[in-house]
């Protein structure tokens, strides 16, 4: 396994991204398991190698606090029920019912 996690640190380091690099593992990995069924090997010494955490936009996303929200939303006049639009499209709904 240390000859796996060698091969993994060369293929960061070169600079791969974390997707190939999981091609490359898993590719590794199926190849040992191969060997593995066919009584060539007893273990598959990739099983326990991860790839590196793909990292997603979603990752970097940081959201407001309630705190901060709570001053957007004053600074712009529209805390504690003081949007002005609020009125308009609210009216129509409570005389139909």
């Amino acid at each position: 396994m240390a000859d796996i996690k060698l091969f993994r640190a060369a293929v960061v380091e070169h600079g791969s991204q974390p997707v190939t690099i999981g091609w490359k593992l898993t590719i590794v990995r199926r190849f040992y398991e191969a060997g593995r069924s066919s009584g060539l090997r007893q273990d598959n010494p990739v099983a326990g190698v991860r790839p590196p955490r793909v990292r997603r936009a979603a990752d970097d996303f940081k959201y407001l606090t309630a705190d901060q929200l709570v001053r957007l939303l004053a600074a712009r006049g529209l805390a504690r029920g003081r949007c002005p639009h609020a009125h308009s499209r609210a009216e129509p709904l409570s005389r139909s019912v």
